[in-house]
């Protein structure tokens, strides 16, 4: 009660600082502490900001930044204000810093958006001092690209390099029974093995091929230079500003430098992304609704705070709730997840299947939409996807530890008395027998088919033919496509505009999206600092340690639909 107690007090502190400095900044602006004036007016000749350095979360968290001021707008709402300004008038160009903290994905989906006001007739320009894939992709539709001299270029490649933790486990005592469906299905193995499966790595091999080959088109498209030159570049790994070989610098300056090249003394003509997303757009709107829902990280039974999750008790209920409101005409599930729980990705899959029953129903991937996010996938009318999005590793897995040899270590000896051969069958002090095993493997292939079955259902196909494209294998976008686990390739934005035509919004109207989930509250917020706060105050390395037995503790000894490779 005392730690609680001294928990709000100090939140009440941080809110009466916090008006106190609206106040002051609002009136008196420190230059160098804001990067542009966030009170700007939005008029002709405006330079729209959009800071890259800092990631654009998936869904809203927090209803107010750092003073109230700072509240960066979701991804998903950075799309839709760059789609926006491209159509405003006042926008005469677009100012983009970075280095990017996205993944390849996301930067595809930006990318088209620059793209598309570039097209529009605006100039956009790009600032960077260190360039990573994601940065080289979005260059390629600038106009002026300007660094310093010595910016770097990373470009190494892809690689997927699972930690495989059989020995180091053994050492501790900790043993693990894995029981996976599914040849490919391979996120257990890094508890069980020291090497991968043959399964596993081809999987892995075939999806970085197409990883690859996909940047290295993009590139060579984008730069109109030859692939194999692209594929040099990418060999040479690291560059400064004078030794890319592509030539993509058009000047070489220092940030301030630029800035003052771009509008002089006149700062208030740049207006940072943050303040047009919070602006009413200039758009005709007609009386159609679309929910946008976003979903990110692992798939879980119980919320915990700890853990950014997607939970029944938040995304099936809205989800129904969704699907029987008037207002609303149609839903889009944003999916970014490797998937998690079977339980709760079938319940959120339940809503997703009655609500296309009632109205269009349209999912769009984020980076990676596997094994549980595909399943909350599956049942919409259409799947967008973007050429960087990983998605399938349709199977189920169980990761039992048991800790005997631990229990030997310590001098722990647990004593049983039991009615039933399989009373023991979940405790974690012992293996699995023979018999147990089996049982636990009948119960997987039952979940296996049934997510098969649905699978087949939701794509409008066989069970034979999905069954023949699942079995746990982790899929590239463009083979997702051609085997038909996806519709097409696109943004959100993209899936946005196809569910306008769905719903018949009028040539020269945009439909209204609602932005959900709702940020958390307050009170919310203040509980969830009090959970996390002991785990703030370790090293790094043991925050994510801590992380990871939170996972493990909230999934627990469950069938689990859950990706073991991380989108690069």
């Amino acid at each position: 009660m005392m730690f609680k107690a001294l928990t709000i007090a100090m939140a009440i502190s941080i809110l009466f600082v916090s008006l106190v400095a609206v106040t002051s900044f609002r009136t008196k602006p420190l230059l160098g502490f804001f990067s542009f004036s966030r009170g700007a007016k939005i008029s002709k000749g405006t330079i729209l900001y959009v800071d890259l350095r800092k990631p654009y979360l998936e869904v809203e968290q927090y209803p107010f930044g750092i003073f109230g001021i700072f509240k960066r707008p979701t991804f998903p709402r950075l799309l839709r204000a760059l789609d926006f300004a491209s159509e405003d008038p006042r926008i005469k160009a677009v100012l983009i810093r970075g280095p990017a903290a996205m993944s390849l994905s996301s930067a595809w989906e930006l990318k088209k958006q620059i793209a598309k006001a570039r097209k529009a007739g605006k100039t956009i320009y790009a600032y960077y001092d260190l360039a990573t894939p994601s940065d080289m992709l979005l260059l390629t539709e600038c106009d002026t690209i300007v660094s310093p001299r010595q910016a770097i270029t990373e470009l190494p490649g892809f690689m997927a390099r699972p930690l495989f933790l059989r020995g180091t486990f053994n050492k501790l005592g900790i043993g693990f029974d894995v029981i996976h469906i599914g040849k490919y299905k391979g996120a257990g193995e890094i508890f069980v093995s020291d090497t991968m499966s043959v399964w596993l790595r081809e999987s892995y091999e075939a999806f970085l091929e197409d990883y690859y080959n996909q940047f290295v088109s993009d590139l060579a498209d984008g730069y109109n230079i030859p692939a194999e030159s692209v594929k040099a570049i990418i060999d040479g790994a690291v560059y400064d500003g004078r030794t890319i070989p592509i030539a993509i610098i058009d000047s070489f300056m220092h940030w301030e430098e630029f800035v003052e090249y771009l509008v002089g003394k006149e700062r208030e003509k740049i207006v940072s992304i943050n303040t047009y997303s919070s602006l009413p757009p200039r758009a005709r709107f007609c009386d159609k609704k679309i929910a946008l829902v976003s979903a990110e990280g692992n798939i879980m039974d119980e919320s915990d705070r700890t853990i950014k999750g997607i939970t029944p008790k938040q995304y099936a209920k809205l989800i129904h709730k969704l699907a029987d409101d008037d207002d609303i005409d149609a839903i889009i599930f944003r999916v970014t997840s490797p998937g998690g729980s079977a339980i709760a990705s079938d319940a959120i899959n339940a809503e997703i299947v009655r609500a296309a029953k009632k109205k269009p129903v349209v999912v769009s991937m984020g980076s990676i939409a596997a094994s549980g996010g595909y399943y909350i996938s599956m049942g919409a009318r259409r799947i967008f996807a973007t050429p960087y999005t990983l998605t399938g590793s349709i199977g189920v897995v169980m990761i039992r530890p048991y800790l005997q040899r631990l229990y030997e270590k310590i001098g722990a000896n647990p004593q049983e008395i039991k009615r039933g051969r399989n009373a023991d069958l979940m405790t974690v002090d012992k293996p699995l027998t023979d018999e147990q095993k089996e049982i636990m493997k009948r119960l997987l292939l039952n979940i296996y088919h049934d997510f098969v079955s649905k699978a087949a259902e939701g794509r409008d196909t066989t069970y034979e033919w999905i069954d023949s494209v699942a079995q746990g294998r982790i899929w590239s976008a463009a083979d997702a496509e051609s085997l038909g686990l996806i519709d097409d390739f696109g943004s959100l934005i993209d899936a946005i505009s196809y569910v306008e035509k769905l719903i018949e919004v009028p040539e020269g109207y945009r439909a209204k999206v609602v932005f959900l989930p709702r940020p958390k509250t307050f009170f919310e917020i203040l509980e969830e600092w009090n959970l996390t706060f002991a785990s703030s105050r370790l090293p790094k390395i043991a925050e994510k340690l801590v992380d990871q037995l939170r996972l493990l503790e909230s999934l627990g000894n469950k069938p689990l639909y859950l990706c073991p490779f991380d989108a690069p």
